[in-house]
């Protein structure tokens, strides 16, 4: 298993993964993603309240140690 477990990737693609298909290219979304700047993947899942305020630090330190784990959640293979 990964850092993050796969029903962490399954509730995070569900919370932001619209915002990734509303944020236009996918190629743009992913740079962007690659580029560190996390902030507003970050944001939407804190406000989504799905998750407690220590479980989205901890996904988010994941993701800024790794952004292509937010990448591989948000694009499958």
């Amino acid at each position: 298993m990964g850092v993050l477990s796969e029903a962490v990737d399954g509730i995070v693609r569900a919370i932001i993964g619209s915002e990734f298909d509303d944020a236009g290219s996918a190629d743009v979304a992913v740079a962007t993603i690659r580029s560190g700047r996390l902030d507003e993947w970050v944001h939407a899942l804190a406000d989504s309240g799905m998750f407690p305020r220590r479980a989205v630090e901890r996904i988010e330190a994941a993701w800024r140690a790794d952004p292509d784990l937010l990448v591989a959640t948000l694009l499958p293979a």
